[in-house]
């Protein structure tokens, strides 16, 4: 099981059975690919939050969205309960409709 989240204005965070820190591309952007299957994007946003968007079937497990303009909560946060044993990170992917 993996949470991923954006911490701060410049990182996003993949904690449980791999833990570890990634940095976006200079627009805010990373692309996460997980050995489930799972490929995620979060971004960003100008208004200050992280949003996160599933891009493959699977689906994630839990996706929680953060409100517009609140201090405390600033990023979307999703779950992926399968055992989770590599993810890779980039700026780009394509994917098949």
């Amino acid at each position: 099981m993996i949470q991923i989240y954006g911490a701060s204005d410049d990182v996003v965070v993949v904690k449980g059975d791999i833990t570890e820190e990634f940095t976006p591309s200079p627009e805010g952007e990373l692309i996460l690919g997980f050995s489930t299957g799972h490929a995620v994007r979060i971004r960003f946003t100008d208004s200050g939050v992280w949003r996160i968007e599933s891009c493959t079937t699977p689906k994630l497990d839990t996706l929680s969205q953060a409100p517009e303009g609140d201090e405390d909560i600033y990023s979307d946060r999703a779950t992926i309960l399968a055992p989770v044993r590599w993810v890779v990170a980039g700026r780009e992917a394509v994917f098949s409709a």
